[in-house]
């Protein structure tokens, strides 16, 4: 069984990859969300199930590593927000341990020097769509940041698991 590596932007506008390394192909996913009636409002969250039927789905064909981008809340998120984003985080990297997949987080900045990308949310999606050439339809709307975040994590995923050659 080939080993396939998954890059996970954890936020609600988010999305999961799956990186084939022989092939140079990505697959990309939504994050799955759905609305729900929470204090008598309508709000956005990631369900769970939909999450572990995608990388169950994934897991049952391959052997993977997963790579969970770290991060805190923005300054001007309120807490609320911070921690629907911390919950959200949690849910992705329970439902990784409740499928078996193995994986670690990192921080943007490290994982964003690791490939060598720009800063800001454009820089993340024209190097996405540099990478994958033949998918670049996937990261061409503004809103299609957390699928080239999701891309490049998966990428890195792949760059970290490999042994380190000593010169």
């Amino acid at each position: 069984m080939r080993k396939r590596y998954v890059g996970i932007d954890p936020g609600l506008s988010g999305a999961i990859a799956l990186y084939d390394p022989e092939t140079q192909k990505i697959k990309v996913e939504d994050m799955p969300v759905a609305s729900h009636l929470i204090n008598g409002k309508n709000k956005n969250r990631v369900v769970a199930p939909l999450l572990g039927d995608i990388l169950r789905g994934w897991h049952l064909t391959h052997e993977l590593f997963a790579l969970v981008e770290l991060v805190g809340g923005a300054g001007k998120q309120s807490a609320a927000a911070s921690f629907t984003f911390g919950k959200t985080v949690g849910i992705c990297t329970g439902v990784l341990s409740g499928v078996g997949i193995p994986f670690q987080e990192m921080r943007p900045q490290e994982w964003q020097k690791m490939v060598r990308v720009g800063k800001g949310k454009d820089a993340v999606r024209a190097m996405a769509a540099q990478m994958f050439p033949a998918q670049a339809d996937l990261f061409k709307r503004k809103m299609d940041d957390g699928r080239a975040d999701a891309a490049l994590l998966a990428v890195v995923a792949y760059k970290t698991s490999q042994p380190t050659k000593i010169s």
